[in-house]
């Protein structure tokens, strides 16, 4: 049965997460001490605690995690390994109506080509062009790793 003396919870959101939010996300002891100081005008009488976690909080207080460092280079000798990757497509096009960008890097030097394609079947042509300019200038690449995309 129903008791009088039961809370009613209801989608209210109480003034303290209220003013939370307004003064840059503060905690709630800064605020406590801005209201207590009188140092804005205005605000008005707060309660102490609040239950509601900020999610803007705690999403800032999350730590990212570092990728580990590889500790020695896989390839020997410059284009040994070549990464591939296609992306795409990207929205907002570019100006000049390139939604696709196909990317190669190499192991060694970490030395990367970028071609922007407005189509995905482009990049075979592209892939084509750049290994034939570092076949003439480098002697061609030995081995490529892709994503299989």
């Amino acid at each position: 049965m129903w008791k009088p003396s039961h809370l009613c919870y209801s989608a209210k959101e109480s003034k303290l997460d209220l003013w939370h939010r307004k003064l840059g996300h503060m905690n709630t002891n800064g605020l406590t001490r801005l209201i207590n100081a009188e140092v804005v005008r205005g605000i008005p009488e707060l309660e102490k605690q609040t239950d509601t976690v900020c999610g803007g909080c705690s999403q800032g207080k999350q730590v990212k995690v570092q990728h580990k460092q590889i500790s020695e280079i896989r390839s020997k000798e410059i284009l040994e390994l070549v990464h591939m990757d296609l992306m795409g497509p990207i929205t907002p096009y570019s100006i000049a109506g390139k939604k696709y960008i196909f990317v190669l890097v190499d192991d060694f030097f970490r030395y990367t080509w970028v071609d922007f394609l407005r189509n995905k079947s482009d990049a075979l042509e592209s892939f084509r062009i750049l290994a034939l300019q570092l076949k003439q200038e480098k002697g061609g690449i030995v081995q490529i790793k892709s994503d299989h995309g």
